[in-house]
């Protein structure tokens, strides 16, 4: 049931064999050395304040300084203005964990996943720098004047009326940040250092090798990455909250006590030496048909998963989710365009800090994969293998139109119990394998359109996964699907 995890995650569908069938490559910068201007810069006047964190109300403080501080006279100060600005949506993510901790809990596979995770960080905070701590307690401490989320539902009412409006502010400032800086200057200049002792600590950065790599200069380029991150947060959150997921957790639980249940049943088929013992296959899809059944007739799964009438701005909150993972493409695809100019300079340090030894190689790389990102959320794109003559035509659009009606419940796009077929296994005798046979929509809600039957998909699902090597997500999607 990894669908609704998966799905909306589908605009980060990247493919190293694979080209968009429209003429859009833009055409590689020709190799000359750039000069680059590196401006000169004071200690950073917030590195104190963040290193002397001590609790998290020295972190909340912090935020509020940083969010109330006035616009005049910092237009230049750009490490105010960018701190500022991812301030906006920080300030309401405080006890974010406390809060999201009665929902997680009910949903056991999440809730043992988390608590591990979160073990094994503190049980390392020993050597961590001291102002760890406390940021993690800003997000991990209880907060009753908020209180706790009860359902999918009120988280996704913060998300709407509070989170994704301060994560706009922020994109906003950033982008302003941005268009000063490219119409004064043609270059990528620095505007202002990282220090990374807010990373490692100032014990530890007292042993670098080499000192002079404690400050990294950020640039343009550098924030337009953030805003680009933010977007993809945006459009993340606005399909979220495009569909209901309350009892999702009943759902998940169900399925994994029938997945306990029939490890159980196949142990003990082997302890008695049936020859028609269980495999772990044969296992796991009698779960999996058993769940099917259970989701698409008991009446507290009818509105799992079902499109919500939620709209942001205007208009619904798939449109605007589309629009946010679109922006996010730009962003990067600019960024990347910039950064290209100087990549070349052999005083440029940047990429031979993060060990690129081929920079402008690994940018061009990216910048292929961006455009077909972008090609896939304008409109139906043609994609092509690069070794053989296959092609198959993509329509991510199909996803993010609200008026789509295979899409206004996800359960629509699901295999049905009865679309699987018995059929003895060729390698043991008296182990019989169940195989799917179709789909309610063989063109997975309009993604493929131009399938033709069931075999044909699974040529496609195959062309898509082991020719292009899609990967996560798409590649997961369309397995849970085929």
């Amino acid at each position: 049931m990894k669908i609704t995890l998966t799905l909306f995650l589908i605009f980060n569908l990247t493919t190293p064999l694979f080209a968009a069938s429209k003429e859009s490559v833009e055409k590689t910068p020709q190799k000359k050395e750039i000069k680059r201007k590196i401006s000169s810069f004071e200690k950073s006047p917030y590195t104190e304040k963040v290193l002397s964190f001590n609790n998290s109300k020295n972190v909340s403080s912090f935020l509020s300084e940083l969010k109330n501080k006035q616009d005049n006279n910092i237009t230049t100060d750009f490490e105010t203005r960018t701190l500022k600005a991812l301030s906006l949506p920080l300030t309401h993510l405080r006890g974010i964990y406390w809060r999201l901790n009665k929902i997680i809990s009910k949903v056991k596979v999440f809730d043992n996943s988390v608590d591990s995770f979160l073990h094994k960080y503190y049980s390392n905070f020993d050597i961590r720098p001291s102002h760890i701590p406390p940021l993690w307690q800003y997000i991990t401490e209880p907060l009753p004047s908020k209180g706790q989320f009860k359902k999918a539902s009120d988280i996704q009412k913060f998300t709407l009326k509070t989170l994704i409006p301060s994560i706009d502010q922020a994109i906003l400032r950033l982008k302003k940040i941005e268009e000063e800086n490219i119409q004064q200057q043609n270059e990528d200049l620095a505007l202002f250092n990282l220090d990374l002792a807010l990373i490692y600590g100032e014990n530890r950065v007292q042993n670098l090798i080499n000192k002079k790599t404690r400050y990294l200069n950020v640039y343009t380029s550098d924030l337009i990455l953030v805003k680009a991150w933010l977007q993809d947060l945006k459009g993340s959150l606005l399909y979220l909250a495009s569909y209901n997921f309350n009892g999702f957790h009943k759902m998940v639980n169900v399925f994994r006590g029938h997945i306990v249940l029939g490890d159980a049943v196949k142990l003990f088929s082997n302890l008695r030496l049936k020859k028609n013992r269980l495999t772990n296959y044969q296992a796991l899809s009698e779960s999996k048909i058993f769940m099917l059944k259970k989701l698409l007739t008991r009446k507290r799964y009818k509105k799992l998963f079902s499109m919500k009438k939620s709209n942001y701005k205007g208009s619904h909150t798939l449109v605007r989710s589309k629009e946010a993972f679109l922006d996010a493409v730009e962003s990067k695809m600019k960024a990347i365009k910039i950064s290209n100019k100087n990549i070349l300079n052999n005083e440029l340090n940047r990429s031979r800090r993060f060990g690129i030894e081929s920079g402008n190689d690994f940018f061009k790389l990216s910048l292929k994969h961006l455009q077909l990102k972008r090609d896939l959320l304008k409109g139906p794109t043609v994609v092509h293998d690069r070794l053989f003559t296959e092609k198959v035509k993509v329509n991510v659009n199909a996803l993010f139109d609200p008026n789509n009606r295979s899409i206004k419940d996800l359960k629509n796009l699901l295999p049905r119990p009865n679309q699987f077929q018995t059929k003895p296994d060729r390698f043991k005798k008296n182990h019989p394998i169940r195989t799917q046979t179709g789909l309610p929509y063989l063109n997975l809600g309009g993604l493929l359109p131009d399938v033709e039957n069931f075999k044909d998909l699974k040529r496609k699902k195959f062309l898509l996964i082991q020719r292009a090597g899609v990967g996560f997500p798409l590649g997961t999607w369309l397995t849970v699907l085929i």
